[in-house]
C-alpha cells in the first residue's frame, strides 16, 4: 500500500499520501480518474492565491461523489450529509506533493452511526483506490 501516513488531527482520521508526480501531473491525474470512473464531479476549489505560507505553493480541493454510495450512507443518518460529498486535498509543500482526505470511517464516531460499517468502508475503499491510482508510478 502506498499510504504515507495516517494520523489523528483534531480527532479526525486524516489519511495523507505522497505523490510521485509533480503538482500539475497529480492534479491532472486526479481529475481524469474522477471523470473516468463516472463519479459526480462537483467542483475543484483552488486556494493557490489565498495561501499565505510560502512553503505551500498550491492547494486544490476536489469535491465529488459516487451517487449510489452517497445515497446508501445517507440511509444511515441524514447528518452524514454534513461530511459529503467526498473531498480530496492536493497540495505542494516545499516541492513535495501530497494528497489527503478525512477517512469516511470517522463519520461513524462523529455521528454515532450504527450498522453502517460496510457502507462507510465502501467510501473509504473508493478514496483509497482513486488516490493510489493517482500517485502510482508508470501509468
Amino acid at each position: 500500500m502506498l499510504v504515507l501516513c495516517s494520523f489523528s488531527a483534531f480527532t479526525q482520521n486524516v489519511t495523507i499520501y505522497k505523490s510521485s508526480h509533480d503538482f500539475e501531473t497529480t492534479v491532472s491525474r486526479l481529475d481524469s480518474l474522477i471523470k473516468s470512473r463516472k463519479l459526480t464531479y462537483h467542483q475543484v476549489l483552488n486556494y493557490d492565491k489565498k495561501i499565505r505560507r510560502r512553503q505551500i505553493k498550491h492547494n486544490r480541493v476536489f469535491i465529488f461523489e459516487d451517487k449510489k454510495l452517497t445515497e446508501s450512507v445517507l440511509q444511515c443518518d441524514p447528518l452524514v450529509s454534513l461530511d459529503l460529498p467526498l473531498k480530496i486535498l492536493v497540495w505542494d509543500e516545499e516541492g513535495e506533493v501530497y494528497l489527503g482526505y478525512v477517512d469516511p470511517a470517522f463519520m461513524k464516531r462523529r455521528f454515532q452511526l450504527k450498522d453502517c460499517n460496510e457502507k462507510l468502508a465502501d467510501l473509504t475503499r473508493l478514496l483509497v483506490r482513486i488516490t493510489n491510482e493517482c500517485i502510482k508510478v508508470g501509468s
